[in-house]
């Protein structure tokens, strides 16, 4: 019996080195057999390009097959983060490169010099791969900026001819850092080094020194010109004193993202015609009385659009809106497509009033001074017999998700904020990305509030952190947003913010909490945040 084993056991041990050799050798890659792959690198023209250095990524992103239907759609399945390297190396031995031909690839290609980098897919089995990449120095890109009264209709897009530009306003160009939500400065410089606005003649000498500001002529226009090709983001600021509102937003933010390519041209083109890369729509606080002149006063109350949670699919009412105050419009359409006759901040409740209002059709639209609101819209009618009109709760989708955090002195250290735990200051709540980089960061004010009411909805997971350099860590108590109707009258609501998810009472069996508690040394908290 003794002798079996050891035959069995020195068996596989052999099969292992055999193996081992295999792979080593390009026999056998992931248990496959493998096969060949050839690198052509050419320059834009066709011309070869004969030293560079190759990194073969293995592709492990969701593949998806037109007209195939996938078990593994994206609302269950995201793309993973790591695509693992799995070969590299340089012009000397690119012409067999061993890959699995079950497996899909990608390659990336580094000239020594004159080129930028390039790559391309690898299918499974394909047994050639050409790379294109292009000469150096790249040609410069440019990005047009169109800045216009947002008043006919306010709608937060312009419509011509209606919508004039407008004069003055500064242009600010964002650095974004290359990483969400960290900005990398602002832009004061073109690429050739000289403040942005230099002019240069066609030999590439300096024709006119620009002083690094850009604003919009009488037209509403503005050019930035000689940029480097990449990511940037723009911003429009009014002169001074002169109570411009922004309307337009593109993801909840004043700074609206612009990508720009070598010798990109003069104008954006993604869906229907082609236009400015950025617009930004701005209007004035205004009553128009050659039209409210009537006996109807339209009123309401800006409230959340609070989400039920899946797979259901239900809008409910929720509260005011905590940390930003709406504004409220109204666009006459009896004048065409709407005409602004109306535009107002709400008080700080989120109720309005609009007076003066004579019967006939309207739209009424909200956003807000942050532009943390999804702009809306509303249909409403007053009547020929007049009468005042109470619109009630109008509930508007935000664009970012809220993550509130309070830090407490723990006096009897149960994990738990017992009647009497005051808040700590200055303690640093941090949100991480899964790699450990910090995505936002916050101190708690006096009473040990920190809040972080703008999250990206990545629909994926962050990492809450609290600060543990002065003081011991003895737990956390955890509210989850269940979502549907909010109770405002629940304490753990949070104001009317969120309706608790029901946690299982560990003390009650059968009985359920609208939280949880976490004991010990709770410093990260894992967590996803929706609209």
């Amino acid at each position: 019996m003794f002798r079996r084993l050891f035959s069995v056991i020195s068996f596989n041990y052999l099969l292992r080195i055999v193996l081992f050799f295999l792979i080593a050798s390009g026999g056998l890659v992931a248990g496959q057999w493998a096969h060949a792959v050839s690198l052509t690198v050419v320059g834009p023209d066709g011309e070869p390009v004969t030293a560079y250095r190759w990194l073969v990524e293995e592709d492990a992103t969701r593949y998806s097959v037109p007209g195939v239907q996938s078990p593994e759609t994206l609302a269950l399945n995201f793309h993973r983060s790591y695509m693992p390297p799995v070969a590299k190396g340089d012009h000397t031995n690119s012409a067999n490169i061993v890959l699995d031909p079950a497996k899909r690839y990608f390659i990336s290609v580094l000239p020594n010099s004159g080129y930028t980098i390039g790559g391309a897919p690898i299918s499974p089995g394909q047994t050639t791969v050409r790379v294109v990449v292009n000469k150096l120095p790249l040609p410069t890109a440019q990005i047009t900026v169109f800045v216009f009264e947002d008043n006919w209709p306010i709608n937060n897009a312009p419509d011509l001819p209606e919508e004039k530009g407008l004069e003055g306003f500064a242009i600010i160009l964002e650095e974004p850092g290359g990483r969400y939500g960290q900005a990398g400065g602002q832009v004061m410089l073109d690429a050739f080094g000289n403040p942005l606005g230099t002019e240069y003649n066609p030999d590439g000498t300096v024709k006119k020194m620009g002083d690094g500001t850009i604003f919009t002529d009488a037209n509403g226009l503005a050019v930035i010109k000689n940029l480097s090709p990449g990511k940037y983001g723009i911003q429009a600021v009014p002169p001074a004193g002169q109570n411009w509102v922004q309307t337009s937003t593109i993801e909840g933010t004043k700074v609206i993202d612009a990508w720009v390519k070598p010798n990109e041209p003069p104008y954006f083109a993604e869906f229907g015609p082609p236009g400015w890369h950025v617009f930004i729509g701005f209007v004035k606080p205004m009553v128009d009385s050659t039209v409210l002149k009537g006996g109807s006063t339209i009123s309401g109350r800006i409230v959340n659009l609070h989400l039920t949670r899946p797979p259901n699919y239900s809008f409910e009412k929720g509260e005011p809106f905590k940390h930003t105050i709406p504004w409220v419009g109204l666009n006459d359409l009896s004048a065409g497509i709407g005409k602004g006759v109306f535009a107002r901040q709400c008080n700080p409740d989120g109720t309005f009033s609009i007076p003066g209002v004579p019967p006939g059709n309207y739209e009424l639209v909200v956003w807000d001074s942050n532009l943390d609101l999804i702009f809306g819209t509303l249909g409403v009618t007053v009547s020929a017999g007049g009468g005042d009109l109470d619109l009630g709760d109008i509930p508007v989708f935000q664009w970012f998700s809220g993550f509130l955090n309070y830090v407490f002195y723990d006096a009897n250290e149960n994990g738990f904020r017992d009647p009497g735990e005051s808040g700590i200051a200055g303690m640093n709540v941090n949100i991480r990305w899964r790699d450990g980089t910090v995505y936002q960061s916050a101190v708690t004010d006096s009473t040990g509030f920190a809040p972080f009411y703008e999250v990206f909805p990545f629909f994926n997971w962050l990492v809450a952190e609290v600060d543990f350099s002065r003081f011991k860590a003895t737990g956390a108590t955890i509210v989850v947003d269940n979502g549907g109707p909010i109770n405002a009258a629940d304490p753990w609501s949070f104001g009317g913010l969120l309706s608790p998810q029901p946690q299982p009472d560990p003390a009650n069996p059968g009985q359920f909490l609208p939280y949880r508690v976490e004991t010990g040394t709770v410093l990260t908290e894992a967590f996803q945040g929706f609209l």
